[in-house]
């Protein structure tokens, strides 16, 4: 046998089938070089290198990949070298060679049918689709072409679909702000308005819905409640009160109770001058109705007070004295204050004399705030009184409870 070496035939633009096969390659990694063409046993890749197996062992290419991607090649046809160190075979042996190995292959994305690659298919298809040369345009090539815009197309469907699904979240985004910030605020102000329309459509109103009255009832005492919560006592009071005007309700007449008491207690502390015409008006109310808690506010708030001062002159009602003489009279001048509102006191006092001795005696009548009890004090016993301090304390009878204490030296 004469073994004969065979060099690749070069894939030119020359060629009538170059455009057609570049087309067919456009998404393939690898770009041909040269016609591939398959002589049984052995073959030759599009990129020159001779094989024997399914892959080619340069670039990767799969043989039956090759074989339906060169079917515009004339297989009746191959190339042969010259004499300079080319293939000489007859073109009868690589006819019969290329046709050995048509059959049915896979390609990578899916099974085809490729029974044509062994075969001339010119006697399947009309006359007017051949080349002039004697080859054909086979159906694969056409199927290669839709597979590769059908790639195209899935991959423009594709981002489309990642910008629609972006639009989704940022609308569901939004709404769910809307949802969840935006229109509770929203109800929330509307829920609270209760404006004269209704009064206008009051008469066109359906049999089936609430009477007018009992809207706005529940509207007051809703939005008192709300006001009530934020501590707007105030306020709250007032949309009772418009509440107890519709209907005289033990439930909202009780929440008034609440909410003065809330109203007392956060201002008892404050100064009387920032304390406004309420605050005692509400303390007087519910210690009449003995509201819980209100008894221990009460008495803070009006307990009795006393100043005292002590001279020796019975109209002098602003001097105040450190000492004075045993001869002397003494008066201690008291003036009460707090109590309350137009009520008057019971006293007693209690004098202690320098030698330690004491006098307890009662005020001969009740007092009330802003009025003075003058006492006056003579010491003329013993007979010889001595010197020292003399101390003098007011009390309320009731309580017992000391209003005030002041004391002088007598020399």
């Amino acid at each position: 046998m004469t073994k004969t070496a065979y060099s690749p035939r070069p894939l030119t633009p020359e060629d009538e089938s170059y455009r057609d096969v570049m087309m067919l390659f456009t998404n393939h990694p690898m770009q041909p070089k040269y016609w591939f063409e398959d002589f049984g046993d052995c073959w030759s890749c599009s990129c020159g290198q001779i094989n024997r197996g399914e892959v080619c062992s340069n670039c990767g290419l799969e043989r039956e990949l090759l074989r339906k991607l060169f079917i515009l090649h004339k297989p009746g046809d191959p190339y042969h070298a010259d004499s300079e160190g080319g293939f000489t075979g007859n073109d009868a042996e690589a006819d019969a060679a290329f046709a050995e190995c048509g059959e049915k292959t896979a390609d990578r994305g899916g099974s085809a049918d490729t029974s044509a690659v062994g075969r001339d298919t010119s006697e399947d298809i009309p006359q007017d689709s051949r080349r002039e040369d004697g080859s054909n345009n086979s159906s694969d090539i056409h199927e290669d072409e839709e597979a590769a815009d059908l790639l195209r197309r899935r991959r423009r469907t594709r981002r489309i679909m990642i910008v629609l699904i972006i639009l989704l979240l940022l609308l569901g985004g939004s709404l769910a702000f809307f949802y969840y910030y935006a229109l509770p605020n929203h109800q929330q102000r509307t829920a609270l308005r209760t404006s004269a329309a209704r009064d206008v459509l009051s008469h066109s109103l359906p049999a089936g819905l609430a009477p007018l009255e009992d809207i706005r009832f529940d509207a007051f005492v809703r939005a008192g409640d709300a006001e009530y919560n934020s501590k707007n006592y105030e306020q709250a009071l007032e949309y009772y009160q418009k509440a107890l005007d519709l209907y005289a309700d033990t439930d909202v007449q009780q929440k008034v109770l609440t909410t003065k008491f809330g109203y007392v207690t956060a201002n008892m502390n404050k100064d009387s001058q920032d304390q406004d015409e309420h605050f005692e008006e509400y303390l007087n109310e519910l210690h009449k109705k003995r509201y819980p808690g209100i008894q221990e506010i009460y008495r803070r708030y009006f307990s009795w007070k006393a100043v005292i001062l002590v001279n020796n002159d019975l109209e002098d009602e602003s001097s105040d004295v450190e000492t004075l003489s045993r001869s002397e009279p003494i008066y201690f001048h008291s003036t009460l204050s707090g109590g309350p509102p137009d009520d008057a006191v019971a006293l007693y006092y209690e004098i202690i004399w320098p030698d330690g001795t004491s006098d307890r005696n009662n005020v001969p009548s009740s007092r009330g705030a802003g009025e003075t009890v003058t006492t006056r004090c003579d010491y003329t016993f013993p007979a010889t009184p001595q010197e020292g301090r003399l101390i003098f304390k007011l009390f309320n009878s009731d309580t017992h409870q000391m209003l005030g204490t002041d004391s002088v030296w007598l020399n």
